[in-house]
């Protein structure tokens, strides 16, 4: 299949959409060109044509050119995405067992997250990151050469696989992490134990949840993490006392965290981890009780003055 889209510096744009349809279907021939009569033996043109027209064209530079529902117009990349995305995170995920649900959920958080991103940077709507993707891409330019082409569209396909990948990850760690949640509030209990590592930034509501503690990856020590007041905060509910923070072992319980097998505390008091379950346990209820009494402390001397 030949894919036509615009010679002379690539953009992210047109490298995303084009790595989208190079995932998706075999033999696909990238034709890079302005010249009408080599871009009408394309059976698709991409950032070319002056059209939206699917399936064949998908353009957006015209007048009137296609918008997002909320209004935010499409560059290539996102209109490729919204009819080919699914079709794409189904072929990187053809050997898991997965729903259209799922799918679904994954094609919108990579859209919300990343593609939009992409939208508004081609259409001027907000200044590129000098860290983002999209810069690295821009970077990757030889004076329009076909090479630098294919070596950004190999970028961007293996960079789009691994976030499916990522996405995949989380939206399973969710679902256990929430029946995880529900078993532990019938219970009349703040926190979860899961019996593998998990990524906690997959829970969009905290469910009543404070607390979620996982072995580590190589299983020698049980991770204690304080989750944050909600999704878009990164301050813990229930942080680390402040003297046991950045400390280890011995340290820690000559700063007074009376647990023997206590390992570490993270400096920033998010996190901290022991030799078991009992251990991270017994963490969890003195960094609560800590916190419970420094507030009531605080609230109290207000009440004095």
């Amino acid at each position: 299949m030949k894919v036509g889209t615009h010679n002379g510096l690539h953009h992210p744009d047109d490298v995303i959409a084009c790595s989208i349809l190079n995932k998706i279907f075999d033999g696909v021939e990238i034709i890079r060109s302005r010249n009408p009569n080599e871009l009408k033996e394309c059976s698709v043109l991409i950032d070319v044509g002056g059209r939206y027209e699917p399936p064949t064209h998908f353009d957006h530079h015209q007048a009137n050119g296609p918008k997002r529902d909320n209004g935010i117009p499409f560059s290539s990349c996102g209109l490729i995405w919204s009819h080919y995305g699914r079709d794409f995170i189904a072929k990187v995920l053809e050997n898991k067992n997965i729903s259209a649900i799922d799918i679904d959920e994954i094609f919108h958080n990579i859209d919300d997250n990343f593609i939009l991103y992409v939208d508004k940077v081609d259409n001027q709507l907000v200044k590129p990151d000098s860290t983002s993707v999209n810069e690295y891409i821009m970077m990757m330019n030889d004076e329009g050469s076909l090479d630098a082409f294919n070596q950004a569209m190999s970028f961007m396909e293996n960079y789009l696989t691994t976030t499916v990948k990522k996405e995949y990850k989380l939206v399973k760690d969710q679902k256990y992490l929430l029946d995880l949640a529900y078993k532990s509030r019938l219970n009349g209990e703040n926190y979860i134990v899961s019996d593998r590592e998990v990524d906690t930034t997959c829970l969009k509501e905290k469910h009543g949840i404070d607390f979620v503690i996982y072995p580590s990856m190589d299983k020698q020590t049980m991770m204690l993490k304080c989750l944050p007041f909600d999704h878009d905060s990164v301050t813990p509910r229930f942080p680390f006392d402040e003297k046991w923070r950045g400390l280890r072992t011995d340290s820690l319980l000559e700063a007074g965290a009376k647990v023997g097998d206590a390992i570490f505390v993270h400096q920033k008091g998010f996190c901290g981890g022991a030799k078991t379950l009992e251990g991270a346990l017994s963490m969890m209820k003195m960094t609560k009780n800590n916190y419970m009494h420094q507030t009531y402390d605080v609230s109290q001397s207000h009440a004095y003055h």
